[in-house]
């Protein structure tokens, strides 16, 4: 019984010797492209820290352009106080409008609440990166 035991023991190391054995760091590597856990979590730390550009967005200013131009056309007959014929005539118009909120608390509740969010996203990110590696090791 001992004999074929040892005979397997040295066929498994020779075996080992030939399989291509990868380091730590590229299994590392290989995990965290691969993980959905961690995908998640650096998602979800990029749409939070979206949140703050938007809410400062709200506390600036907002300028708007709008222009307009018409044509107008008409037909003149039987007329007495003009000539008839056909009168045509153009319209433009242009409007700018500059807006700017002077004191909107809740949009400065948003910006404090944005840096909230960013920060706890970026630990649920590092408490997912530390998850990966245990599961990795």
């Amino acid at each position: 019984m001992k004999i074929p035991n040892r005979i397997l023991f040295v066929v498994c190391m020779l075996a080992m010797g030939a399989v291509q054995g990868q380091d730590l760091l590229s299994v590392y590597d290989l995990a965290t492209q691969h993980d959905p856990t961690l995908k998640e979590a650096k998602q979800n730390l990029e749409s939070a820290r979206e949140s703050k550009p938007q809410a400062r967005a709200a506390l600036l200013p907002n300028l708007s352009f709008r222009g307009d131009a018409g044509l107008t056309s008409r037909d003149i007959v039987n007329s007495t106080t003009t000539r008839e014929g056909r009168e045509d005539y153009s319209d433009y118009a242009l409007a700018l409008q500059l807006s700017q909120p002077i004191y909107r608390r809740d949009f400065w509740i948003q910006l404090d609440q944005s840096d909230n969010q960013i920060a706890q996203a970026e630990s649920e990110y590092a408490l997912a990166e530390l998850d990966l590696m245990g599961r990795v090791i």
